[in-house]
């Protein structure tokens, strides 16, 4: 078995511009998977549940459940790629001489199965989350800092309210637009770096496999000869 690392000992901030980049990449990914595991799981259990009652929707139920499973695994080398996050590879949940049948009600019934569940619905409100918090970040700061050398050929109004208007009319303007830039793109990393090392605390907990039981053995009655 693999020693278990606890949630306290995953970094929420990685301050390191290769991790940082890798964690962008994964903040960037969630939308489109967690889209497709969310469209996956409703179907898939509105199916199974809808036809439970003439049977047909007992072995939908239980393949969503076990494609679950193959997905949560996915999941956990994704976080182990993007996120730096060590999870603990999955574990042996079934007895060697184990019937079909036995094998499938210990995965059904591993709580491990449940929880790969749930990570997987909730990688789409996550992922509406990361991806719309890193484009909108990342856009804001980069057009700010490039303001020096856009403010001549474009409108730029960095606000446009009625009660407040800021207008890039001259070289000063632009240089302070360019250092707020800059202080939004730090305040950017450690925001979004915080986002990612929060979710791979998240993904260490939801992903974790429990020690594996084996079956207990009756003991075995010893008889004397006199």
């Amino acid at each position: 078995m693999q020693p278990d690392r606890s949630d306290a000992d995953l970094p929420l901030f990685d301050f390191s511009l290769n991790r940082f980049g890798l964690r962008l990449v994964y903040m960037l990914l969630s939308l489109p998977l967690g889209s497709a595991y969310f469209v996956f799981i409703v179907a898939g259990m509105s199916v199974g549940i809808g036809t439970a009652i003439i049977w047909i929707g007992i072995p939908i139920i239980a393949l969503v459940l076990i494609a679950c499973r193959g997905l949560g695994d996915f999941e956990r080398w994704l976080s182990s790629v993007l996120l730096g996050v060590d999870i603990p590879g999955p574990l042996r949940e079934t007895e060697p001489d184990d019937t079909l049948w036995q094998k499938l009600k210990r995965v059904l019934a591993s709580g491990s199965t449940w929880r790969r569940l749930l990570f997987l619905a909730l990688k789409f409100p996550f992922g509406v989350l990361a991806f719309t918090t890193t484009v909108t970040l990342i856009a804001a700061s980069v057009g700010l800092m490039a303001t020096p050398l856009l403010y001549p050929y474009l409108d730029i109004r960095v606000l446009d309210f009625d009660f407040a208007t800021w207008r890039i009319a001259t070289f000063e303007d632009s240089l302070l637009a360019a250092l707020i830039g800059v202080l939004l793109a730090g305040a950017s990393f450690l925001v979004l770096d915080g986002i990612a090392g929060a979710w791979g605390q998240f993904s260490a907990y939801m992903l974790r496999t429990e020690e594996w039981q084996p079956r207990s053995e009756e003991p075995q009655q010893v008889v004397t000869i006199d």
